[in-house]
C-alpha cells in the first residue's frame, strides 16, 4: 500500500490499523518470536508497545496497578499477529481470474453452488435458493447484480432446484443483458 495513498491516509487514522501497519512493518523486518506455547514473546510485545496508538490497552493494565507479566495478558496482539499475517498472505498473492455467477435455485446449503466454486474457475456471490424462490423479482436480480464488486459474467441456475418457478425465473432473466447457464453446462456432467 503506497504511504500517500488516500486509503493508507485514512487506515492510519484509525487507532487499530495504524497498531496493525505497524505489527505489519515490524514483521517485515524481523520475524516474531514465539513462546513455548505459541504466544508472541515479551520481548517482541515490549518493543511494539511504544509504537502503538492503542495505549489505552496498555494503560489498562496500569491503571489496576498490573504489569504485563504474562502471555494470557496481551493475547490479542497474538490474535493481531493472525490478522496481520493473513492480510500479508492475501495481499502477496495474485488474485485469481474468476468468472463471476450469480445463482438462483437449489435448497438451503447450496451444495451445486458450493461443487461449482471447489472444481471450477467460476465464483458465486449472491445466490437465491429455491425456498424463496416466489419473492424473486426483477429488482433483487438487478440488485444481486449490481452490488457484486467484481463484474457477473452469467446467471448460473441450478435447473433441479428451480421446481415450479422455472418458467418464470426464465421468462424474468430474459429483462437482462446477461448470460444464463445450468449448473450442468459449467460441470459437463449431470450433478
Amino acid at each position: 500500500m503506497e504511504e500517500n495513498s488516500l486509503i493508507y491516509q485514512q487506515v492510519i487514522n484509525n487507532k487499530f490499523f495504524h497498531d496493525f501497519i505497524v505489527f505489519l512493518k515490524y514483521l517485515e523486518q524481523k520475524p516474531i518470536k514465539r513462546t513455548v506455547t505459541g504466544n508472541i514473546s515479551l520481548i517482541d510485545i515490549f518493543s511494539l508497545q511504544k509504537q502503538f496508538h492503542q495505549q489505552e490497552v496498555f494503560d489498562k493494565f496500569k491503571k489496576y496497578n498490573w504489569e504485563i507479566r504474562s502471555e494470557r495478558q496481551l493475547e490479542f496482539l497474538t490474535k493481531i499477529k493472525i490478522i496481520a499475517e493473513t492480510i500479508m498472505n492475501a495481499l502477496n498473492n495474485e488474485i485469481a481470474n474468476y468468472k463471476t455467477a450469480v445463482g438462483i435455485g437449489g435448497p438451503h446449503y447450496c451444495s451445486n453452488f458450493n461443487k461449482i466454486m471447489l472444481r471450477t474457475d467460476t465464483a458465486v456471490s449472491h445466490i437465491c435458493p429455491k425456498y424463496h424462490l416466489q419473492d424473486l423479482n426483477e429488482n433483487l436480480v438487478k440488485q444481486s447484480i449490481e452490488k457484486t464488486i467484481e463484474k457477473v459474467d452469467f446467471i448460473l441456475l441450478d435447473w433441479k432446484g428451480l421446481g415450479k418457478e422455472k418458467q418464470r425465473i426464465v421468462d424474468l432473466l430474459k429483462n437482462f443483458d446477461i448470460e444464463v447457464k445450468r449448473i450442468e453446462q459449467i460441470l459437463d456432467r449431470k450433478v
